[in-house]
C-alpha cells in the first residue's frame, strides 16, 4: 500500500468522466493480484460535511472505474448496489461500459431500480441497483453519482479497501466544523499520514496499489478488520478524559427533566402494571413487558391506522402513555418514568454495538454508544432492558448489545460496566422431527422448532411483519437451500405475533429420494436437521480472527419410522466428543425401537466461545470438521433382513 497526499480541484473529478489510458484497455491482468477477476482502476470520493448556518446536511460525489479481466470479474459485477438512508437521496447517477475497441454503451436510466435490503438482522438499508449491459472480459465499466443528506455525518469514515484490488483511490473531505469545534483523525490498521489542505478547507489524500478486502465466514465485524480513517469533531476546550463523563451526564440530565416528577397518570399506570410484584426484578420486567407489548415503536412500525402521532415538541411520558405509540427514545423515556414511579432506580445506559465495530474509548464520538437501553439497580448488581425493541424479551438484549461496554449515568455521575453475554443454554434451538421413510426413500413427517434467547429474537425479526405467504416462502427457501426438492406444507407460527407467547414453528415435509436406494438397501442420514449443511470452514488459511456473535446450543430429537419389510442393519453411532471440553459439548445417541420399528436419534450441541485468533484457525477448523463428519453419519436399512435388538447404539464406546 502506498500513500501520496495531494490536492484536487473541487468536484471536477466527481462530475466528469475521466480520460482513458489506452494501456488500461489493453491490460489483461491486475499487477496487484494476478488472480483478480477485476480491478478498480480509479476511485474518487469527495464528502462535504461542513457546517452551514443556513442549512444542515452533507453532500458527496463518488466515481468508480473498473477493469474486467476474466469471467470471474464479469460475475463480480453482475449487479451494482448503491446504498443510502431514508434521510438522503442519490442524484445524477450515470454508468457506462467501454469496450476494448473504444465503443461506449451507456446504461439506460430505466435500468436503475430502488429496493430494500436487510442488514444485520433487523436493519433495512435502501439501495439503488443496476446491471451493466453485455459486459465481458476486457471491458472497462464506470459509474458515478452524487448523494445529498439532510443531516451531517459528523464522523467521516473512509474505508480503504474494496472487494477487488484498487490501483488508485483519491479521498477529498471537508469535516464538520462549527464555532468552538476542531476535528481529530483516527487511523485504524493503517499508518498515519498528513492530509493536504487546500484553499477551500478540503483535506485530500491519494493511495495506490491497495489489495482487495477478503471477506471470510465467521469473521469479526468488517470495521474491526478493515483499515479505515475517521474524521470527527471535538470541542476545542474539552479535555479528552471529560468527553464520555460529560456525554453520560448530559444525556441523563435530559432524561431526568422528563422523568423526575412522574404525573398522576404515570403513577397510576406504574401501580397497575406492577401490582403483585414484590422484587425489583419482577417490577422491572413487568414494566419492560408493558412497553414492548402496549406501546408501538413508530421508529420501526407504521400503525395499522396509518397515523403516526407527531407532537410539536418532545413528547412527555404521559403523552406517549396516552397515545400508545412513540419513537424509540420516547418509549425508553416512558420506561424510566414508570420505573421511577414504581420506586426503581433506573438509569440511562448508553450501550456499544459490536455488529459494526468494537467500541474504542479513545474515539470521542457519541455514535460509538448508539443504543440507549435501561439499567436498573438491583441490590449490588444491575439489570439491563431494551424496552423499545419489542422482539427482545425482558432480561435480554440484542446480541450486538451484549458483552460490550455500557455507560450507566445519572446527571451527577457515570459508571462504566459491561453488559452480560447470554449463556449457550439460554440461546437454544430445540428441533423435533417425527418422520417415516417409505421403501422408495421418500421421507415424510412433521417438524417442530422451539426458539429461545437470541433464536427467539431473530425468529420474531424474520417473521413478525411478513404475510403468511412470505413466511412459507422463506421457510421453503431455507429448507431447499440444503435439501433441493424438499416440499413443505401446513406451516404454522402460532407464537410469532404474540409477544407474550413462546415462539415455535411447525410444518410438514415430504422429501423424495432422501434415502439412496442401492439394491435391497436404503442408505440415509439420521441426523435430518444437519442433512445438506456444508462444512463451516473450508479454506486452508485464514486472514482474520474467527468470531461468532454469541454462544448457542441446539437440541435435536428425531424419530424415523422404518418402511415395512426393511430392518436396520447396524445401529452404529458416530460418537460424541470428549466431555467437559472448553468449547462446549457434542453428544449423539442412536437407538432402534424394535416394537415400533423406529430409529431414535438425539443430538445435543453447545458452543460457548465467541472469538478465536486467526492463529487458532487450524484447531477450530479441525473441530468443526470433526463435528460435520459426525453429523453426516449414515445408517443402512436392508429389505428382508432380521431386525436388530432394541437399545441404544454404542455411542459411548465410539471412537473419539
Amino acid at each position: 500500500m502506498s500513500w501520496l497526499a495531494l490536492g484536487f480541484s473541487p468536484f471536477a473529478e466527481a462530475i466528469d468522466w475521466q480520460p482513458l489510458d489506452p494501456g488500461d484497455l489493453a491490460a489483461t491482468a491486475s499487477a496487484i493480484d494476478p488472480d483478480a477477476g477485476a480491478e478498480i482502476l480509479y476511485r474518487y470520493l469527495e464528502i462535504d460535511d461542513s457546517f452551514n448556518y443556513d442549512s444542515s446536511g452533507s453532500s458527496s460525489h463518488e466515481y468508480i472505474r473498473i477493469k474486467i479481466y476474466n469471467d470471474k470479474g464479469v460475475r463480480e459485477l453482475d449487479k451494482i448496489d448503491i446504498p443510502y438512508t431514508n434521510l438522503s437521496s442519490v442524484r445524477r447517477l450515470m454508468a457506462r461500459v467501454i469496450k476494448p475497441g473504444g465503443g461506449i454503451l451507456e446504461v439506460n436510466k430505466d435500468a436503475f431500480h430502488q429496493r430494500d435490503i436487510v442488514k444485520k438482522g433487523d436493519r433495512k438499508v435502501q439501495v439503488i441497483s443496476f446491471s451493466f449491459p453485455s459486459i465481458e472480459p476486457g471491458d472497462i465499466v464506470e459509474y458515478k453519482w452524487d448523494t445529498r443528506s439532510d443531516t451531517n455525518v459528523y464522523g467521516l469514515q473512509l474505508r480503504l479497501l474494496r472487494e477487488m484490488p484498487t490501483r488508485r483511490v483519491c479521498f477529498r473531505v471537508k469535516p464538520f466544523l462549527a464555532p468552538g469545534l476542531n476535528f481529530d483523525v483516527f487511523y485504524h490498521q493503517c499508518q498515519q499520514q498528513k492530509f493536504e489542505r487546500d484553499r477551500e478547507d478540503f483535506h485530500s489524500i491519494e493511495l495506490r496499489d491497495l489489495p482487495a478486502f477478503k471477506e471470510e465466514p465467521w469473521m469479526p465485524p468488517e470495521d474491526e478488520v478493515q483499515p479505515w480513517i475517521l474524521f470527527y469533531p471535538m470541542l476545542v476546550e474539552e479535555k479528552p478524559g471529560n468527553f464520555w463523563p460529560n456525554t453520560g451526564k448530559t444525556t441523563a440530565g435530559d432524561m431526568a427533566s422528563y422523568t423526575r416528577r412522574p404525573s398522576k397518570e404515570i403513577k397510576e399506570a406504574a401501580a397497575r402494571i406492577t401490582a403483585g410484584a414484590t422484587t425489583v426484578e419482577e417490577r422491572a420486567r413487568l414494566i419492560n413487558d408493558y412497553c414492548r407489548n402496549q406501546i408501538l415503536n413508530t421508529s420501526r412500525y407504521i400503525p395499522k391506522s396509518g397515523d403516526i402521532v407527531k407532537p410539536k415538541s418532545k413528547p412527555t411520558p404521559g403523552y406517549t402513555l396516552e397515545k400508545k405509540q412513540g419513537r424509540t427514545i420516547d418509549i425508553v423515556t416512558l420506561y424510566h418514568a414508570l420505573a421511577r414511579a414504581a420506586g426503581l432506580d433506573s438509569r440511562v445506559a448508553l450501550c456499544a454495538d459490536r455488529s459494526d465495530a468494537f467500541f474504542r474509548r479513545d474515539i470521542r464520538l457519541s455514535s460509538q454508544l448508539p443504543a440507549q437501553i435501561v439499567a436498573v439497580k438491583d441490590g449490588g448488581g444491575w439489570l439491563f432492558f431494551d424496552p423499545a425493541f419489542d422482539s427482545v424479551p425482558a432480561g435480554s438484549l440484542r446480541w450486538y448489545n451484549e458483552g460490550v461496554p455500557v455507560l450507566v449515568a445519572t446527571p451527577q455521575s457515570v459508571e462504566w460496566l459491561t453488559t452480560p453475554l447470554t449463556p449457550a443454554d439460554r440461546t437454544r434451538l430445540k428441533r423435533t422431527a417425527r418422520l417415516r421413510l417409505n421403501d422408495e426413500g421418500t421421507l415424510m413427517g412433521e417438524l417442530r422448532f422451539d426458539y429461545f434467547g437470541h433464536y427467539e429474537i431473530q425468529a420474531r425479526i424474520d417473521f413478525m411483519l411478513e404475510t403468511p405467504e412470505k413466511r412459507e416462502e422463506i421457510m421453503r427457501e431455507r429448507l431447499q437451500s440444503r435439501i433441493p426438492g424438499a416440499e413443505i406444507s401446513r406451516l404454522e407460527m402460532p407464537g410469532i405475533d404474540d409477544l407474550a407467547a413462546p415462539v415455535y414453528i411447525t410444518y410438514n415435509i415430504r422429501i423424495p429420494n432422501y434415502a439412496e436406494r442401492v439394491g435391497p438397501r436404503l442408505f440415509f442420514q439420521p441426523g435430518y436437521f444437519e442433512k445438506g449443511n456444508q462444512p463451516r470452514f473450508t479454506a486452508e488459511t485464514r486472514d482474520h480472527d474467527i468470531y461468532f456473535p454469541y454462544p448457542w446450543s441446539v437440541e435435536d430429537d428425531v424419530e424415523i419410522g422404518v418402511p415395512a419389510g426393511f430392518s436396520l442393519e447396524e445401529a452404529s453411532a458416530p460418537g460424541s466428543m470428549p466431555e467437559n471440553a472448553d468449547w462446549g459439548k457434542y453428544t449423539v445417541q442412536i437407538a432402534f425401537k424394535k416394537s415400533t420399528k423406529t430409529i431414535i436419534y438425539k443430538r445435543a450441541f453447545a458452543f460457548t466461545p465467541v472469538r478465536f485468533s486467526k492463529e487458532s484457525y487450524a484447531q477450530v477448523k479441525r473441530l468443526f470438521s470433526a463435528l460435520h463428519h459426525r453429523d453426516a453419519h449414515t445408517l443402512s436399512l436392508k429389505s428382508g433382513a432380521p431386525s436388530g435388538e432394541t437399545g441404544a447404539a454404542p455411542a459411548a464406546a465410539a471412537a473419539r
